[in-house]
């Protein structure tokens, strides 16, 4: 009975951290790793779920010449900063 008992906590502690590693796991696929916005399979999968009238997919053209001039790092900064601002409601 003891062992019972002891074998349904481990299970249940083995499920639940399961459970968080699927969840981090998904958030992962389903988000850019630097900005944390969207992904392409993200939009995918939302279209399917939703079906939404319109949708927005943003392309910053030529954006490599940023990265060329100024470095990596601030391109990275700079790709931050537009998804801050890609996320932020007017008049905050």
């Amino acid at each position: 009975m003891e062992l019972n008992k002891n074998l349904d906590r481990i299970v249940k502690e083995k499920t639940t951290k399961l459970k968080a590693k699927k969840l981090e796991i998904e958030y992962m696929y389903y988000h850019d790793e630097l900005t944390g916005l969207a992904n392409k399979p993200a939009m995918e999968r939302d279209i399917d779920i939703y079906n939404p009238i319109g949708g927005l997919l943003i392309d910053i053209k030529k954006f490599s010449s940023i990265n060329d001039m100024y470095g990596e790092v601030i391109g990275d900064c700079v790709l931050k900063e537009f998804g801050k601002t890609l996320i932020t409601k007017p008049g905050e």
